[in-house]
């Protein structure tokens, strides 16, 4: 019978969302809790960065809101991008879980440098788009910020190394390779290219190990820069 009331349709889909992600939440708990871990624990990350500034007295706290870069990062980027990643990864688009991390990677090294070299600007905005500008106006290339950055924050995986293997995962080249791989080597479609939600499969297991390993480095270059911040 057709559909003819909105209403019911998207409740409808909704409830199709909740059903796929209850399916990959379990089977990734049964095999590969690792990632699942990893990015429940950077939602938490996000959560505890958040809370520390929280902590902090009323008048600091509205310094920080204003001036501070990274505090913009930890609010704006860091926790709404870190639980988009966990709802990703349980719709089954992997995909959209590299270009998360790449965006948060890419944002936490201009935040960081934002502030240790224009502490002097008392507004996060101006320190962002001074970093992000020559005098005569023109944009600064982003790879720019990422190679400072790891400069200053060593790692096993250094940012610049993570984020150019993120920034192969949003071209469209490495798309299709891990299409053509899954299906040759391990007879498999992925559920990403197919329709989203799709529900994980043993097949999708590569690529999954492959989120969790870039995760983990982000993590690690996070709680670094945090540290260091």
């Amino acid at each position: 019978m057709k559909v003819t009331n909105k209403q019911t349709r998207y409740k409808k889909f909704s409830k199709t969302i909740h059903e796929v992600a209850d399916k990959n939440e379990d089977f990734l708990l049964q095999n590969s809790k690792d990632v699942f871990d990893e990015i429940v624990e950077l939602v938490n990350d996000a959560i505890d960065y958040a809370q520390s500034y929280a902590k902090r007295d009323k008048d600091e706290r509205k310094k920080l809101h204003a001036e501070s870069a990274m505090n913009f990062y930890a609010y704006n980027s860091l926790m709404p991008s870190s639980n988009a990643l966990l709802v990703d990864l349980l719709t089954g688009n992997l995909p959209a879980c590299f270009r998360e991390l790449r965006f948060m990677i890419e944002m936490l090294a201009k935040c960081y440098l934002a502030d240790s070299r224009y502490a002097q600007l008392t507004f996060f905005e101006q320190r962002l788009y001074t970093l992000q500008h020559t005098k005569d106006g023109k944009r600064i290339p982003e790879i720019r910020f990422v190679e400072d950055f790891s400069k200053e924050i060593q790692d096993g995986v250094t940012p610049i190394e993570l984020w150019r293997s993120l920034s192969e995962e949003t071209h469209a080249r490495k798309f299709v390779e891990r299409i053509v791989d899954s299906v040759i080597n391990r007879d498999n479609v992925p559920a990403y290219s197919l329709v989203i939600p799709m529900v994980l499969v043993k097949g999708d297991l590569s690529d999954v190990e492959d989120l969790n390993r870039y995760v983990v480095s982000f993590r690690g270059i996070l709680n670094k820069a945090l540290t260091q911040g």
